[in-house]
C-alpha cells in the first residue's frame, strides 16, 4: 500500500528549553499535516525533554509533564501516526529510571507499542536505562518496527526487527557530527549505516535528527531521510535547517534479504561474550608500533586462459613485493568466467602457492572446485608456499548464475605468519551482503577482512553499493575491510562498454583508505593497523563487542517461513 510519511527534523534546544521543545515539535507536527497530509510522523530521539539530560535535578526541573496527551491530541486530530522520540522517567525505589524511548501512536491516539533505546552512546548511558526487546507492532499502514540512532549501529537490532517481520523500521535519531560549517557535516548512520540496514533486511527505514548545538558541544548532523530497500535515499534533509523530509512510498510485503540466510550457522551471534574468541583475544598484549602490516587488493579482467593469469598476475605480484605489501588479496570469480581453465581450483591454486613463495607475499586467491556433482567457490590463502587458511562461499544471490553449493561452514579465522600477529578472516561474494558473516569472523577474532567479491551488488540503487556495504561491516566490527574487484562490463563480455571495477580497502573506522580508479586493472595497498582493530571501544562506555545483548538475539538462530526469504 501507499503511505505519506513525514520526518521532522527539529532544531536542537537544551534541557531547560524544554517547554519550548515541545511547542515547536507540536507545531511542527502541525505544518506537516496542513502541508502533507501524512500517514505516519517521525520525530527525532528525546524531542522533549532534551537528549543531553545532566544530572536528575537537572531532568526533574524541566521534565514538567508527561508529553504524550499532547502529541495524541495531534494523532487524533489528524488521523495520523506518531512515531515519538521521548524521555521517559519512572520513580522506583532505587530512585529515577530514564528510558530513552520511542513511542508509536496511532491515529485515534492511543498507544500502539514503544521501544527502549539499547545500545547506550557514550555519555547517555549516564542517565538512561538500556532496553533489550525489539518488538514489531501491526498497525493499519503495516507491520512497524523501531530502533534509537545508536541502535542502528549494531545490526543484530533490525535484523531481529526484520525477522520479526517488520515492513518498515522508524528511527528517531540524535547523529552528532563535528565540522566547519553546519551546512556539511557528515555522520556514519547518515552516510552509509541506514543505507546498509534497509538493504540487507528487504525493509524501508526512516530517521528523524536534530539540527543545531545542544549545551555548546553537541552538534547535530541533521539529515533525517527515507531510504528504500535497495539503500537508496528517495528523501533526505539539510544539515542546518528545521524542515520537513516527506516522501510517498510502496510500502509492499517485505522483500526480506538479498541472499537467503543460514540459521544454523550463526550460533556464534547468540554465543555468550565471554565465551567467544574474541573476548581471549582483546585481553591480550599487544604492542602498536609492531601489530601492522601492508595489506593490497588486485582488480583486473577474468582470465580466458593461464597465459593470460601468468601475465597479469606475475608482474602485478612482484610490484607488490617491490612495495614490501606482506598479504594481497585476488579478485573475485563472476560467474560467467568459472568454467575457464585459468579460474579452475585444480590449475591455478598450484600456481599461487608457488608464487606466494618466489615473491614472500601471502596471497589469497579464489577458484571454482568440483566435488563430484558439487560446486564450490573457494579462496585459499598461501604463505611461503604453504596453505595456511581454506574458505567457501556460504551465501549466494538470486543473481548468481550456475549451480552452486554452500560451503558448510562460515570459514576460520587464521593468524598472518610475520610480526603484525593479525588475524586474518574471509569472505566471498554475497556472503558480504547480509551482516550475519563478518559478524561472526570479528567474534571469531578477525582483525581484517578478505573480501573477493563483484563491483556490482545486485539490487541496489544509484548512490548505495559495493563502497558504503564495506564501510558498515568495517565500522560496525571495527575490523579492516579488504576488497579486490575483477574488471567487468557492464554485461560481462561486450567490450564496447565502460568497465567497472571497485576495488578498495577500509580501515576499522569506515574510512576508505585506498580506493581503486574504477575503469582500469590495477593494484592497491596501504598500511593495515591490527591495534585499531583490537579497539572495540567507538566512545566511552560504547563497544561494538562489550555492548552487545546476545541473549536478546536468539531470533538470529531461528528458522524462518521459505515464504520470508
Amino acid at each position: 500500500m501507499k503511505i505519506k510519511i513525514a520526518a521532522l527534523q527539529l532544531e536542537a534546544l537544551d534541557l531547560s528549553q524544554s517547554q519550548a521543545a515541545l511547542e515547536r515539535s507540536l507545531a511542527l507536527i502541525d505544518r506537516a499535516a496542513e502541508r502533507y497530509q501524512p500517514d505516519l510522523m517521525l520525530t527525532p530521539e528525546c524531542s522533549y525533554p532534551a537528549y543531553v539530560l545532566g544530572s536528575d535535578k537537572e531532568f526533574r526541573a524541566a521534565y514538567r509533564n508527561n508529553p504524550l496527551p499532547y502529541f495524541a491530541e495531534k494523532a487524533r486530530k489528524y488521523q495520523t501516526h506518531l512515531c515519538l522520540g521521548v524521555a521517559t522517567p519512572t520513580e522506583t525505589d532505587k530512585g529515577l529510571v530514564i528510558y530513552n524511548e520511542a513511542v508509536l501512536l496511532g491515529p485515534d491516539g492511543q498507544e500502539i507499542g514503544r521501544t527502549a533505546k539499547s545500545l547506550m552512546w557514550h555519555f547517555d548511558s549516564r542517565w538512561f536505562s538500556a532496553g533489550a526487546n525489539f518488538p514489531v507492532f501491526e498497525t493499519a499502514l503495516g507491520r512497524i518496527g523501531m530502533m534509537i540512532c545508536a541502535d542502528g549501529r549494531m545490526p543484530e537490532i533490525a535484523r531481529c526487527l526484520a525477522l520479526a517481520d517488520a515492513q518498515l523500521i522508524l528511527d528517531p535519531t540524535a547523529w552528532v557530527s563535528y565540522g566547519t560549517a553546519k551546512s556539511n557535516l557528515s555522520n556514519p548512520q547518515a552516510d552509509y549505516m541506514l543505507a546498509t540496514r534497509a538493504f540487507e533486511n528487504g525493509v524501508w527505514c526512516v530517521a528523524a535528527n536534530k539540527v543545531g548545538l545542544e549545551r555548546g558541544t553537541v552538534l547535530y548532523a541533521g539529515r533525517s531521510c527515507i531510504v528504500a530497500p535497495t539503500g537508496a535515499k528517495v528523501a533526505e534533509g539539510s544539515c542546518d535547517r528545521e524542515e520537513i523530509v516527506f516522501a510517498e512510498i510502496e510500502l509492499t510485503p517485505r522483500r526480506f534479504s538479498p541472499v537467503p540466510r543460514r540459521p544454523e550457522l550463526y550460533e556464534r551471534l547468540v554465543t555468550p561474550t565471554e565465551s567467544l574468541p574474541v573476548h581471549a583475544l582483546l585481553q591480550e598484549p599487544l604492542v602498536p608500533h609492531l601489530a601492522h602490516f601492508r595489506g593490497g587488493v588486485a582488480q583486473y579482467r577474468p582470465f580466458n586462459s593461464t597465459q593470460v593469469m601468468g601475465e597479469t598476475v606475475r608482474p602485478l605480484i612482484a610490484q607488490f613485493a617491490l612495495e614490501s605489501v606482506e598479504l594481497a588479496v585476488l579478485p573475485d570469480v563472476p560467474p560467467y568466467a568459472a568454467r575457464e581453465v585459468a579460474h579452475r581450483g585444480e590449475v591455478v591454486f598450484p600456481f599461487y602457492r608457488t608464487l606466494s613463495k618466489q615473491r614472500g607475499v601471502a596471497l589469497l586467491a579464489t577458484a571454482i572446485e568440483e566435488e563430484g556433482e558439487r560446486r564450490y567457490k573457494t579462496a585459499r590463502l598461501f604463505y611461503q608456499g604453504q596453505e595456511i587458511g581454506v574458505w567457501r562461499q556460504t551465501h549466494f544471490s538470486a543473481e548468481d548464475e550456475g549451480s552452486w553449493t554452500p560451503g558448510a561452514e562460515i570459514g576460520p579465522v587464521v593468524k598472518l605468519p610475520g610480526q603484525s600477529g593479525a588475524r586474518i578472516g574471509v569472505m566471498l561474494g554475497a556472503d558480504g551482503y547480509i551482516p550475519e558473516v563478518a559478524r561472526s569472523l570479528m567474534l571469531a577474532g578477525a582483525d581484517v577482512i578478505l573480501w573477493p567479491v563483484r563491483a556490482k551488488v545486485p539490487g541496489t540503487a544509484d548512490g548505495f553499493g559495493l563502497t558504503q556495504l564495506a564501510r558498515s561491516r568495517a565500522a560496525e566490527n571495527r575490523v579492516a575491510i579488504l576488497c579486490a574487484t575483477p574488471l567487468e562490463t557492464q554485461n560481462n563480455l561486450d567490450p564496447e562498454q565502460s568497465e567497472l571495477g571497485g576495488a578498495l580497502i577500509v580501515d576499522a573506522n569506515g574510512n576508505v583508505v585506498a580506493p581503486a580508479l574504477t575503469d582500469r586493472p590495477m593494484g592497491i595497498s596501504t598500511q593495515i593497523s591490527v591495534a585499531a582493530s583490537r579497539e572495540k571501544l567507538r566512545a566511552p562506555n560504547t563497544n561494538v563487542v562489550y555492548n552487545r545483548k546476545p541473549e536478546s538475539y536468539k531470533l538470529l538462530t531461528q528458522e524462518v517461513s521459505k515464504s520470508d526469504e
